[in-house]
Parts: C-alpha cells; structure tokens; sequence
C-alpha cells in the first residue's frame, strides 16, 4: 500500500475520533447553586444552572427557561451564556423557606440531546 494513503487515512481518523467522542458525550448539568448577584453572604437570591454543551443560541431573549421553579417567592430566568441559566428571585428568599427547581421534561441542547443526571434541584434556607 502506497505510505501516503497510509498516512491521510491514518490523519483523518485522528481527526475523526474526537468528534465522535465528543458527539456522545451526555448531557448533563454541570453547576446547580444558589447565591447571590452581591455581596451578601448567606443570602439566596437567585439560582444557577449551567449546561455541559450550548442549550440556546446565545442572547436569544426568546429562549424558554430549561427548568420549572415552584417557591413561595416569584422571580424570572434568563440565559446568561448558551450554557448557563440564571433564575433571580424576586427577593432574597428568608430563612425557612424550601424551593424544588425542575428540569423540563422536553430540555434538550442545541444540538437536540436530551439530559441525563440529576434533573430535580432544592433550595432549602432551613
């Protein structure tokens, strides 16, 4: 066999395997914390989630928030980044308080891959 065919077929594999390692890899969150957008330490006053790849395109204002909040204290979501959603309170949530936070039952990445892992979330100010 001629040794440059040897050689492109031998460079296009290299080439190939990490795009195909990297097209399996799952989908998962990588980050879930709350905090806060100040100063304040011990204060909870939003909710951070961010994604192992890209779930929107980024500074879609129209992307619909990947999780479900439900807390006796409202607030609003955004995406910060293609992977990483913040969900700001509308106060800082006072002590006694437990919130569930839940992955859509349809999220999926940009690329159409659905989440594996941990799906479900709880903020507890105790």
């Amino acid at each position: 066999m001629n040794l440059k065919l040897i050689a492109l077929i031998t460079g296009l594999g290299l080439i190939v395997t990490p795009i195909i390692a990297l097209s399996d890899a799952a989908l998962q969150v990588t980050l879930a914390v709350p905090g806060t957008a100040g100063g304040n330490a011990g204060v909870i006053d939003r909710f951070t989630l961010r994604f192992s790849e890209n779930m929107v395109p980024l500074g879609d204002p129209r992307a619909a928030p990947p999780v479900g909040v439900s807390c006796p204290v409202g607030g609003t979501g955004r995406w910060v980044d293609p992977q990483t959603f913040v969900h700001e309170f509308a106060r800082a949530l006072p002590g006694g308080l437990t919130c569930a936070v839940k992955l859509r039952d349809d999220l999926k990445s940009a690329r159409g891959v659905g989440v594996t892992g941990q799906r479900a979330f709880t903020i507890d100010t105790g």
